[in-house]
């Protein structure tokens, strides 16, 4: 597996996954539904592969950079996210094996829900895999950014006053 190919140096830092394999496939069902777009035609466009490999791997590495608790908590987050299909949308199968389409909304269905506990565990995943998404290289140029990365450069030459 390949390292994030950002410079960020939390990520730097991460130096084990913090994702376990069971909710890393969770997160990049996730990251393919969110980063999915439509064309003229409304059909459904799946984001490319390696853009949610990076997205999840991203991710993955922070998650590998906190505490204990953290991670166990991000975890059962994802966990839930994928038991979560049946009760929100009545559909008896696990999110990560639901169709792209499927997914999408279910992903809606969550971030509309009534409940302020269900939007909010949809942001607690969504938010930094947008962010990762979005950081660097041509999505980040898609947003009108005008730099390569959002990964600020320190100036390292002293100042004369």
């Amino acid at each position: 597996m390949t390292e994030p190919a950002s410079s960020s140096p939390a990520r730097a830092r991460a130096t084990k996954h913090g994702l376990w394999p069971v909710t890393r496939a969770v997160a990049y069902a996730a990251a393919e539904a969110i980063l999915a777009e439509q064309d003229g035609d409304g059909r459904i466009v799946p984001p490319d592969r390696a853009q949610c490999e990076l997205v999840v791997d991203s991710f993955s590495h922070t998650m590998g950079g906190v505490s204990g608790t953290m991670r166990l908590g991000m975890n059962g987050l994802l966990g839930l996210i994928e038991l979560l299909p049946v009760v929100v949308v009545g559909r008896p199968r696990r999110m990560s094996k639901l169709a792209l389409g499927d997914r999408i909304a279910f992903l809606q269905a969550l971030e509309d829900s009534r409940s302020g506990l269900l939007p909010m565990l949809l942001m607690g995943v969504k938010v930094p895999m947008s962010l990762y998404a979005y950081e660097q290289g041509e999505p980040l140029r898609k947003t009108g950014f005008d730099r390569a990365s959002t990964v600020a450069t320190a100036n390292r030459e002293p100042r004369v006053p």
